[in-house]
């Protein structure tokens, strides 16, 4: 899937709900995607996604919603455009200024290297090192200025989506551009990498034409008797590695040239007057090469390579893309129909699926988990049939036990190990409060199944006098009320779980 798909996606989801659900629920009609098979395949999750943004495409021309994601891609090319022709520009002014000298003075070759070569291999290793950084705190890799123009290119979205006539809360914008960071972090990433590589482009264009339109000599000079030649000619020696075993000789300066260099500001010339200083432009050129730009390069591939592969593996699985599934689904259990429900129209291209490697545990929590019995866990009209879960032994939680949850977690953590988690279902009394101690147990959840496996909260109202298999197969599970879903959806949401869903009836399902 392109950028601009991926930013179509969670701008529409960031809207007001009703200008997309219709779309939403005429393409699950159409296409007959299956809640099983979302939840198994990624791909099939791409897929569904991209359904709905042709028809959503479609009906914008007719005045449904707008959608920027090509805007915004067009906006991230003028501001690579913009980087590259910054870098190059700032390179060629840097590069003169590292050239300049008075008349029958030499360049300072210390003051060329610092200003060319040690500080970008400074500047380099700080970034690798803040990457390193991030990592380790899996954050996203980006300085603060980055970040600052991050939030400039954020405030411009909103201002664009505004006028457009699309408005979403600023929790809801927060949520998107949360996973829009993602992809954006490397988008940003490589603006600088092209700013680096324009730059050095330019140092090394500039250097050769000086070259090509006058003779440039080169020496050394430092006040500090330390700085004999040994030492100038061990920092050569590092330079020079790189190219020193296939070029010829004259590409690296000996101890005697370095001697030979060195300027007397006194007498106002070299050490060695039948030496001149034209012989460090090959070193010094294959230093902007070696190690201004080509690091650079690779690092603007690289970027390039991350963002492209951070589009190919995302998941689609936040709390946006679950409701998008949701309202797709035809076929739930619903509160006041019969016990059978409308079955799903078949899809237009039956696939073979399994989900044999896969599992979709199932956890009860409160008073489902106190008073279920477990002669309804099986029958078409329990909240498990839609799930497709069998007569399988289901985890407890929520029952004023630590231990109780504890053992919760360790079955899904041997269930993890068995086979791969695709969603996590905790069941929930609707009219019971999401308190700390589900919080906690959330959390202790998340650090189990890891960062991007969907956890489903589903609230539905526990009847007491259903107590036998006949009595639940006839009657079915009343869907919460909007008041417990809105209490729900804010308490859960302060946890800043992006994958966290509550799940939440619509018309053409549960309620």
């Amino acid at each position: 899937m392109r950028l601009r798909d991926f930013l179509d996606a969670e701008h529409a989801l960031a809207s007001d709900e009703d200008s997309w659900r219709g779309v939403a629920e005429e393409v699950g009609k159409e296409s007959g995607f299956e809640r099983e098979r979302l939840a198994a395949d990624r791909g099939r999750r791409a897929k569904a996604v991209h359904a709905w943004l042709d028809r959503l495409r479609r009906s914008s021309s007719v005045g449904g919603p707008a959608l920027p994601g090509e805007a915004m891609v067009q906006a991230y090319g003028s501001i690579g455009a913009l980087a590259l022709f910054l870098g190059l520009l700032v390179g060629i002014l840097t590069t003169q200024g590292a050239l300049w000298t008075t008349s029958g003075t030499p360049i300072n070759v210390w003051q060329f290297l610092g200003l060319m070569v040690f500080l970008q291999i400074g500047l380099l290793l700080a970034t690798l090192a803040v990457g390193l950084w991030a990592k380790a705190r899996g954050q996203a890799w980006i300085g603060g200025l980055g970040r600052a123009l991050q939030g400039t290119h954020r405030w411009l979205w909103s201002r664009k989506t505004s006028a457009a006539g699309v408005g979403f809360s600023d929790q809801s914008h927060a949520d998107a551009m949360r996973e829009t960071s993602r992809v954006e972090r490397w988008i940003w990433l490589g603006f600088t990498q092209r700013f680096a590589v324009a730059f050095n482009l330019g140092a090394v264009l500039t250097f050769g034409a000086r070259l090509f339109f006058s003779e440039l000599q080169f020496g050394w000079s430092a006040t500090p008797e330390v700085f004999e030649p040994t030492l100038l000619q061990d920092v050569v020696a590092v330079l020079a590695a790189p190219w020193a075993w296939a070029l010829p000789a004259e590409w690296v300066p000996s101890e005697s040239f370095l001697a030979a260099t060195r300027w007397d500001v006194l007498s106002g010339s070299f050490a060695d007057s039948s030496v001149g200083g034209n012989g460090w432009w090959r070193f010094l050129w294959m230093t902007l090469l070696v190690w201004g730009l080509l690091p650079r390069l690779v690092l603007w591939m690289y970027t390039t390579h991350a963002r492209r592969r951070e589009l190919a593996r995302l998941p689609w699985s936040h709390r946006g893309y679950q409701r998008l599934f949701t309202l797709m689904q035809p076929s739930v259990p619903g509160p006041t129909g019969s016990a059978n429900p409308t079955p799903a129209p078949p899809a237009p291209a039956p696939e073979t699926f399994t989900s044999s490697s896969a599992t979709r545990p199932v956890i009860l929590w409160g008073d489902w988990a106190n008073r279920c019995p477990a002669s309804i866990r099986s029958g078409a009209a329990t909240p498990f049939a839609f799930l497709g879960i069998g007569d399988a032994e289901l985890p407890h939680a929520g029952c004023g036990k630590p231990e109780v949850d504890y053992q919760a977690l360790t079955a899904i953590e041997t269930a993890g190990a068995g086979a791969r988690i695709e969603e996590v279902w905790i069941l929930v009394e609707a009219g019971e409060a999401p308190d700390r101690r589900l919080t906690r147990f959330l959390q202790e959840l998340r650090r189990v199944v890891g960062r991007e496996v969907p956890l489903q909260v589903l609230p539905l109202e526990y009847r007491a006098d259903t107590t036998d298999a006949k009595q639940a197969s006839a009657e079915p599970w009343p869907a919460p009320s909007a008041r417990d879903l809105e209490i729900w959806q804010r308490t859960l949401g302060r946890l800043d779980d992006h994958h966290l869903h509550v799940f939440r009836p619509h018309s053409g399902g549960m309620s």
